[in-house]
């Protein structure tokens, strides 16, 4: 499971990566649906989590390893 380091679970997955979240532990930006607008996140606290985009560029690199 990818997810927010808050995450609950009724049952325990085998594998939990928690990753930063938009606009809490980084910058990020807020897409409206119809594509009108967007609005930037600034980062409300520092943080050593991965963004999403980092955890799969590195298993990607794992993949392509095997």
């Amino acid at each position: 499971v990818l997810g927010h380091p808050g995450m609950r679970f009724e049952r325990e997955p085998e594998l939990f990566v928690p990753l930063a979240v938009p606009g809490v532990h980084r910058r990020g930006a807020v897409h409206r649906g119809d594509g009108l607008g967007l609005l930037p996140l600034a980062k409300l606290e520092t943080s050593d989590l991965p963004s999403g985009g980092e955890v799969m560029s590195r298993l990607l690199e794992l993949i392509r390893e095997e």
